[in-house]
């Protein structure tokens, strides 16, 4: 199938008539090995943007983004772990700091919640809080600890969320912890739990006891609690 705008010679597929088409030479987009596999991405592509309304035939039109709760086009890789922690923690650090608490303690048990950003249920709700106040903006999604069907928060903004996230939080006496752990069993300490799984202290956990490269001290660092220096800046 050709391009009416493509050179003749060269380019044999669509170019951009939807996002996520391109030009591919011809050489290779004919190659008996290859033809069947670019067949498969373009159709793949051509679904997920009319699934997305972004081929000009779905009902609305919706960033990718929207996808996974985020509503302004937020700079990094659902699911990877080091992209969410780039992301979050300067969103964290200042609060964190104010109540004593290791930021990336934070960042990790944001993490947890969502899968480093790939389970978000509801916008912006980067740490799948519930909604027991019936919000127009909720979104309903099965709990597969408590086995219940829940209303989670939404959010306009990163930010928003986190004012919320503080205020959630302070029910709990958690200023002060400096380890996953620690931070952990205050949130499970007490008639009121903020997480209901029975392994969550043992899930945080383990970011702390996860191996890090060196410090700049040369002693072992630490992925869950970063080393700091005597200024507190992080040595890694």
């Amino acid at each position: 199938m050709r391009n009416p705008e493509a050179n003749p010679l060269t380019d044999v597929v669509p170019a951009m008539l939807t996002p996520g088409e391109a030009v591919i030479p011809a050489p290779a987009a004919q190659h008996p090995v290859f033809k069947p596999i670019i067949n498969k991405m373009v159709q793949a592509g051509r679904q997920m943007n009319e699934e997305l309304g972004l081929s000009g035939q779905g009902k609305s039109k919706k960033s990718i983004w929207d996808l996974h709760g985020y509503s302004d086009g937020t700079p990094f890789v659902a699911g990877d772990r080091d992209s969410f922690k780039e992301f979050m923690l300067p969103l964290v650090e200042k609060q964190a700091k104010e109540r004593g608490i290791n930021p990336n303690v934070i960042v990790n048990q944001l993490g947890l919640e969502t899968g480093w950003g790939k389970s978000i249920i509801g916008n912006n709700n980067f740490g799948n809080i519930k909604d027991f106040s019936n919000r127009p903006d909720s979104v309903q999604a099965f709990d597969k600890t408590e086995k219940s069907n829940d209303k989670y928060r939404s959010y306009g903004s990163p930010q928003e969320f986190l004012d919320d996230y503080w205020k959630t939080i302070s029910k709990w006496d958690v200023n002060g912890a400096q380890t996953n752990e620690d931070f952990a069993r205050r949130l499970t300490t007490g008639d009121r739990k903020y997480a209901t799984d029975p392994d969550y202290v043992k899930k945080m956990s383990r970011f702390d006891n996860e191996a890090a490269p060196l410090a700049a001290n040369g002693q072992a660092g630490n992925r869950g609690v970063l080393p700091t220096d005597a200024t507190g800046r992080h040595l890694l």
